[in-house]
């Protein structure tokens, strides 16, 4: 899986002019520097029902420790144009951070469908993170 795994990864980079770097054993991190966007991806195997898992996710933007208002905004946000992610908190070591988040499957072996739909995602992340910037 390994191997397959970095192939994609690789090739999605490429498609998407990124600069990948595997963070560990099934973890890239795709920076877009040109947009200062980080990007993550996380995939496993699921023998059983026969997948790819993929786990992918954006940094939007850093947030204030105390925000009374912040629960309220997210639901807005998750309530919005957005039918193919959702938005959540991730509490990092430096502070709390708004991030997109998108979780699918694809067939286990299939490299060339993985790498399609991987693309695809990556690039609406791209987009929805920036336009989420640029309004929040």
């Amino acid at each position: 899986m390994s191997k397959q795994m970095d192939e994609v990864c690789r090739n999605v980079a490429r498609n998407l002019h990124l600069m990948p770097w595997p963070e560990g054993e099934g973890i890239w991190n795709f920076p877009d520097v040109k947009n200062e966007l980080m990007m993550s991806v996380e995939f496993s195997e699921s023998a059983n029902t026969g997948v790819w898992l993929w786990s992918c996710q954006s940094a939007v933007a850093d947030l204030p420790t105390q925000n009374s208002s912040l629960t309220r905004k997210l639901l807005e946000l998750n309530g919005g144009d957005l039918t193919w992610c959702y938005y959540t908190i991730y509490n990092s070591p430096t502070g709390p951070s708004l991030n997109l988040v998108y979780t699918f499957a694809t067939p286990l072996g299939d490299s060339d469908f993985a790498q399609n739909q991987l693309t695809i995602v990556l690039t609406n992340m791209r987009h929805y993170t920036l336009e989420t910037r640029r309004r929040f």
